[in-house]
């Protein structure tokens, strides 16, 4: 099948196919491809290229009593070079997902995260990992390909992320600090929650009561900090639409004749009453991650005797 776009820094799509074949729009490229779902004991073969060079990715899976999965993962370079990941997992579910190159990881749910594989495959030099591991993958020498193509193994679903030259130099070789900050708390975040779930599922017999219970903690707090992290993000207009409305209501509030010197003390006791909520908002969001951490923390050692 073979897939197209033209929106910019957007997603080339091929749904339920066992096969696909995408070609980058003129003047764009491909920096991440996302297979979801497959199930375990399939092998995929994909063909990556760009500007006539061709990068062979090969990966395999089984699985060991429908618990234990295995992973092994190839690379062969346009030069011949040819390099291999063994990675070795436990999950409970038969269907996982694969990201190539994971330059950007977006914020997923967190209410049933260890319930999924998710594998990571990061080339130039190949680099592996599960979505619990952290994956030491340098983005500067993530590779842009022009097209893309492969042997799935089943039917699924192909999601191939697309931008121009002039992004990707910007926001990938050159890793734009901004935007690698603004997916920081939320990595971090599920990285860790991610972690500790795994650590109580590993408990046997009460691990998955936690877990469950837990997991509708994570995502209230995953939910928390995403808002406080797009507040963040979109600080320079929201300062001015603030600014903005408190003009307004201390102009109204000063009376029928209004006077310098009332507008003028107004917005100062409305932006004094702003920053106090401001920090009222950050103190508690803190607070009720700390406690959180304590809660998962208290857990874990009480059971680590068991």
């Amino acid at each position: 099948m073979i897939g197209s776009a033209s929106a910019i820094h957007s997603t080339i799509t091929a749904e339920q196919v066992s096969q696909y074949s995408i070609v980058s729009p003129t003047d764009y490229i491909i920096y991440e491809i996302i297979i979801d779902p497959l199930p375990i004991g399939t092998n995929q073969t994909h063909v990556l290229n760009y500007n006539g060079q061709s990068y062979l990715l090969t990966i395999g899976s089984t699985s060991s009593y429908a618990l234990y999965h295995t992973f092994d993962i190839s690379l062969t370079e346009p030069n011949g070079n040819v390099s291999t990941v063994h990675l070795t997992h436990v999950g409970v579910q038969q269907n996982y997902k694969t990201t190539i190159q994971p330059i950007y990881f977006e914020m997923q749910s967190l209410s049933n995260p260890i319930f999924t594989v998710e594998v990571y495959a990061g080339l130039t030099p190949l680099t592996a990992a599960f979505n619990t591991a952290m994956m030491n993958f340098d983005v500067t020498t993530a590779i842009p390909f022009t097209a893309a193509s492969g042997e799935l193994g089943a039917v699924t679903n192909v999601f191939c992320e697309i931008m121009t030259p002039d992004e990707f130099e910007h926001h990938v070789v050159n890793y734009d600090p901004w935007n690698g900050l603004k997916r920081l708390g939320s990595n971090v975040f599920q990285w860790t929650w991610e972690q500790v779930l795994g650590a109580l599922y590993a408990i046997p017999v009460i691990g998955p009561q936690f877990v469950s219970i837990l997991s509708a903690v994570g995502t209230v707090a995953g939910v928390i900090i995403f808002w406080l992290l797009w507040i963040i993000e979109n600080s320079p207009s929201m300062i001015a639409a603030i600014e903005v409305t408190i003009c307004m209501v201390a102009f109204i509030m000063a009376g029928k004749k209004p006077s310098p010197e009332k507008v003028a003390r107004n917005i100062y006791q409305y932006n004094v009453a702003v920053g106090y909520g401001f920090i009222w908002l950050l103190t508690t969001v803190v607070s009720l991650i700390s406690t959180i951490v304590q809660v998962v923390a208290a857990i874990l050692q009480s059971l680590k005797p068991l």
